[in-house]
């Protein structure tokens, strides 16, 4: 369910009648007009009615980019519209960075669960990592795209890389690795990966104009979690066993529903994917599931993404399996 500032007499409502599982926020002008950002005060107000009137029983999700109080969205950000690193450095680490000490700070105060949504700054998880030292209820994701593409790979006019946050560089992109993997000293701070799966009409993206700016902030990309965020974490000799529990197992437990899914179990929902870690999958337009066809899985350069989905079975039942694809 959706916390805006108009509707924090209706979170109650949503909770017990509407059958919703958590709340989401933005910290931040969405760019929809439907779904405004809520400032400092409807955050903390909120974060008491989820703690205090509903007992603490729904995650309170938030887009953490704080821009500063003078920032004005309807004002150009400096650059050229084509240019991908005058995007990223309109929307610097230090938004993140500030959204994260607030909804902390609010998420103490009110004890509140509170869950940051797609970290794209290692920087924000180093401010995560030492609130969680200190007790603080918080949760946070990053998305496969940050794991697995660099700002200094990506060509100007590629609109189908623009998200927010933005991808960083290609150093802090092995920093967020180093906050999902657990060692003998350190525990992570990032719990999950996750897409932020935002399909948008070519159209929206600014496909033939390559204009960057105007370009819709979102990437189309839940189809390939699993293999785009195998590539990454191949590459630095992640294990099998953590890929699943940052894509599958923290997921159900953060959302209280590890009862049903996050584990191969007896009497748990049997949603299963059949595939190959070895074998490769080139992403073309004939296995591309969404309805519009644009995505940086689409575009990246290379011989494909690691590994290839046989079958998938959700509640037992097969969802999809790939002689779909004609190949």
């Amino acid at each position: 369910g959706g916390i805006i500032p108009s509707s924090l007499n209706s979170i109650v409502k949503l909770a017990q009648e509407g059958g919703v599982v958590a709340f989401k926020s933005f910290m931040v002008d969405s760019q929809n007009a439907e779904f405004p950002n809520v400032n400092l005060s409807t955050m903390h107000e909120a974060m008491n009615i989820l703690s205090h009137q509903l007992m603490s029983k729904y995650v309170y999700m938030l887009h953490a980019e704080l821009p500063p109080s003078n920032y004005d969205s309807s004002v150009p950000y400096p650059g050229l519209d084509t240019s991908y690193t005058d995007y990223m450095n309109s929307r610097p680490d230090q938004w993140e960075v500030d959204a994260m000490v607030e909804a902390i700070k609010s998420s103490i105060e009110t004890k509140c669960a509170t869950h940051i949504v797609h970290v794209s700054s290692s920087y924000a998880a180093d401010v995560i990592r030492a609130a969680r030292a200190l007790g603080a209820p918080v949760t946070s994701e990053t998305c496969t795209q940050y794991l697995l593409f660099s700002s200094e790979e990506i060509p100007d006019s590629a609109t189908s890389y623009k998200c927010a946050p933005p991808i960083r560089s290609n150093e802090n992109r092995l920093n967020l690795w180093s906050h999902i993997l657990q060692t003998p000293i350190r525990l992570p701070s990032i719990d999950m990966v996750t897409s932020d799966h935002s399909p948008a009409l070519p159209s929206l993206k600014q496909v033939e104009t390559g204009d960057i700016r105007k370009a819709w902030g979102g990437i189309s990309g839940v189809q390939h979690r699993l293999i785009g965020t195998w590539t990454a974490a191949k590459q630095l000799n992640v294990s099998l066993s953590t890929l699943s529990n940052i894509l599958s197992t923290k997921a159900a437990q953060v959302f209280g529903i590890s009862d049903m899914k996050g584990s191969l179990a007896p009497n748990m929902d049997a949603d299963l994917v059949i595939w190959s870690p070895e074998e490769l999958t080139k992403v073309t337009e004939r296995n591309f599931y969404a309805r519009h066809k644009v995505s940086p899985f689409l575009t990246h350069p290379g011989p494909g993404f690691q590994g290839r989905v046989y079958a998938t079975l959700v509640r037992g039942a097969v969802a999809y399996t790939a002689w779909e694809d004609n190949e």
